[in-house]
């Protein structure tokens, strides 16, 4: 079922992803990865999918996204939703610290 729905919200940056004839390993390595997971956690992690990442997430993504409810993502787009003149470099450094905080924590 979340291969439909991923299907759904990414289209094709979805299915290209995967090697023919071997969606079945995927489909097992993503069900292995999200092992634990609850329904509401799965949710949780297809809504900010949804909301805020333009391609398809990696395995580890997703579940920092469900168990957490930490937008990965987030800290990156802080820094540049900001004009290019207007950039901060201590902004940078802060999204930095960040993304490691939340991919170190996971």
């Amino acid at each position: 079922m979340l291969f439909k729905v991923m299907s759904s919200i990414y289209t094709k940056k979805w299915s290209d992803q995967f090697v023919p004839g071997q969606l079945q390993e995927v489909m097992q390595q993503w069900a292995s990865g999200l092992a634990g997971l609850n329904p509401d956690q799965i949710q949780h992690a297809i809504d900010q999918c949804r909301i805020t990442l333009d391609w398809p997430p990696s395995i580890a993504q997703f579940r920092i996204f469900a168990q957490s409810g930490v937008n990965p993502g987030q800290a990156y787009k802080e820094f540049h939703t900001q004009k290019s003149g207007d950039r901060n470099p201590e902004l940078a450094r802060q999204s930095i610290s960040k993304i490691k905080n939340i991919l170190y924590k996971s």
